[in-house]
């Protein structure tokens, strides 16, 4: 999905020389996230990495469902990174991209404190752009992270722009978002972000950001739970780490035979 998004509107305007020199070709975007991302930056909890797919009900009976769009984010010093996110090209108009945001946004809010959005994207990519143009994100300079790869900008021919775009969290953002978790983009929210709404905490946020008393002490204070100590019960993990921790923990390590 993401290969045919790519050849289709950010790589459509490329000769065939610099599709041969700047373009990833399949096995590479396999590579990419499968080794790059999945494995090792998906894992570490320093960054606060989280991929949601959207899916649509496959019509056949038994048939697994189809994967219609992806988002991939990260959080870095409370900078919420967009560092990814297709949909499938003939699905556009469809409200699947502003679901995935909206989604990212609201499943990243609830575990971090955030200072704002930051991404990079195609300028001639107008649908993209203005997705995020519509989450109130303007073209402001910045350095995107080496941790996360560095910046798109040396991997294009000169005479394409990427632009970085940023948004901060403020009364004009959560106006923004409020609008956003209605219908039809509500309905395609996960269920953990439906809870988030419904157990108020989006609207303590929003207030708190109204009041300017949005900072990191009164996040962890009014937002965060402590977790329970040796649940040995639990059924969700906040990451694939978090569950291999658990597992691990569960494990005997003293056997008679020195096996685990």
């Amino acid at each position: 999905m993401q290969f045919r998004s790519m050849r289709q509107k950010e790589y459509v305007n490329y000769t065939g020389l610099e599709l041969s020199i700047y373009a990833m070709e399949l096995p590479q975007i396999i590579s990419m996230w499968s080794e790059r991302m999945v494995y090792t930056e998906f894992c570490d909890r320093n960054y606060g990495s989280l991929i949601l797919v959207a899916v649509e009900d496959n019509p056949l009976p038994g048939k697994p469902d189809i994967v219609r769009g992806v988002a991939f984010t990260s959080v870095l010093d409370g900078w919420l990174y967009i560092r990814s996110l297709y949909v499938e090209p003939e699905m556009t108009g469809r409200k699947i991209g502003s679901a995935l945001m909206t989604a990212s946004i609201l499943s990243q809010m609830q575990r971090f404190y955030l200072v704002g959005l930051r991404l990079e994207v195609f300028t001639g990519n107008l649908p993209a752009v203005g997705l995020y143009g519509s989450f109130g994100m303007t073209d402001k300079p910045f350095e995107y992270p080496e941790e996360f790869g560095g910046t798109a900008k040396h991997a294009v021919p000169p005479r394409f722009r990427i632009s970085s775009m940023e948004n901060r969290i403020s009364p004009d953002f959560m106006e923004i978002m409020t609008r956003r978790i209605q219908p039809p983009v509500s309905e395609m929210l996960p269920e953990s972000c439906r809870e988030f709404i419904a157990s108020g905490n989006f609207e303590k946020i929003r207030e708190a950001v109204a009041a300017k008393h949005y900072i990191p002490s009164w996040f962890n204070e009014h937002i965060l739970k402590p977790r329970p100590e040796g649940d040995e019960n639990r059924t969700e993990f906040d990451d694939w780490c978090d569950f291999q921790d658990w597992i691990e923990a569960m494990e005997t390590t003293d056997e008679p035979d020195g096996k685990n």
